[in-house]
């Protein structure tokens, strides 16, 4: 079963291998003014695409959302319409603003994430398909967009966001539960180890080192 970042890189393959198809003639040329498409990829995008969905929402829904279940946290309303998520995020703030906070921010790309997953699952709409047109004498490939947004771009910020969510998620859920006197610190990344970049490491709560706190940011994963 394919991992989210595994279904992206997979995805932006296929969608790369297509356009140097293009442009050498073998996946579609003109003939009599006309574009003849040889190889079509439209089948291939839909269902790295739908791969891609599926473990994303996996992700954070079954795996995130199970362990905080486990260790008695309740993120569920994340998943859930409109006011039944504002109800438990009031509710969450009263015992933990820094997650509330943090929930908040992921709401706006997590949303996304599960009505795209939803929408596709009940067939409410189709994956958009390749577009090719004629410029300068040659056949030219338009990526799909999905709301304005190339689909490899939307699927490469869309993981990215899983992937901080899934080590952030679990890194506040265990300090939860670590011993009295103990806490998480995260590791400036000049002074992480490149043969096991680590980003948290356990300190001690006093006279130790700077606790890290759960909080939202743009940055990449890899830059974070």
């Amino acid at each position: 079963m394919r991992t989210a970042r595994e279904a992206s890189k997979a995805l932006a393959e296929s969608w790369g291998k297509h356009l140097d198809r293009v442009a050498s003639g073998e996946a579609a040329q003109i003939e009599h003014g006309n574009i003849r498409v040889i190889e079509s990829v439209n089948k291939e995008l839909s269902d790295e695409f739908e791969s891609f969905l599926n473990a994303a929402a996996r992700s954070v829904k079954t795996g995130v959302q199970g362990l905080c279940s486990l260790l008695g946290i309740d993120i569920g309303f994340l998943f859930k319409k409109k006011s039944a998520f504002e109800f438990g995020i009031e509710r969450l703030r009263k015992v933990d603003a820094p997650l509330a906070s943090y929930l908040v921010e992921c709401r706006k790309w997590s949303e996304r994430l599960i009505l795209l997953r939803n929408d596709l699952e009940h067939e409410i709409w189709e994956f958009p398909k390749v577009k090719y047109s004629i410029g300068d004498g040659r056949v030219v490939a338009a990526e799909p967009s999905i709301g304005g947004e190339a689909i490899t771009i939307l699927v490469d910020y869309l993981v990215d966001r899983v992937i901080c969510f899934y080590e952030e998620m679990n890194a506040h859920a265990l300090q939860r539960c670590l011993p009295d006197g103990t806490t998480i610190a995260e590791i400036a990344p000049q002074m992480r180890v490149n043969e096991a970049p680590e980003r948290f490491r356990i300190t001690l709560a006093i006279g130790g080192e700077d606790l890290w706190r759960i909080r939202y940011h743009v940055s990449r994963f890899d830059d974070t």
